[in-house]
């Protein structure tokens, strides 16, 4: 696998930093409901990593349309569903196969709607998900 897309990749010293570029930048597929709206920060990335992990799991992402439009109405429409208490995009997502209650949580908390409340770099790499399908020395 080759992760690619790093040609506006800024360095945050700060895992609660949050910016506003003003516009949208990324591969679509793995944009964060907030990243529509041109807030990017760590959290983003965690995004993307669900979205890559989903990818792996499931050969396809928790999201698919067939134009950029579509996609970004579905991403944002878990935000209004998350408020209304609706039926989550995840329930549907663990619909598809079997997953232990493990891998569930992992995907609940890394693919968050709400970026201030999504799972940091730090507790995901220590999640009992990540932990117990970790190679020894690979994970911290």
């Amino acid at each position: 696998m080759k992760l690619i897309d790093f040609g506006s990749a800024i360095e945050l010293f700060d895992a609660k930093t949050y910016f506003n570029t003003g516009n949208l930048r990324g591969t679509s597929i793995y944009l964060a409901p907030e990243c529509w709206t041109g807030i990017y920060s760590a959290a983003s990335d965690i995004w993307a990593l669900g979205v890559l992990i989903c990818f792996m799991l499931f050969l396809s992402a928790p999201f698919n349309a067939s134009t950029r439009n579509e996609l970004k109405q579905k991403i944002c429409a878990t935000l209004e569903t998350k408020k209304n208490k609706g039926v989550s995009f995840l329930t549907k997502l663990y619909a598809r196969r079997y997953l232990s209650e493990e891998c569930k949580d992992f995907f609940a908390k890394v693919l968050e709607v709400d970026y201030e409340q999504r799972i940091s770099t730090d507790k995901a790499l220590d999640h009992p998900w990540i932990k117990k399908y970790s190679v020894v020395g690979m994970v911290a």
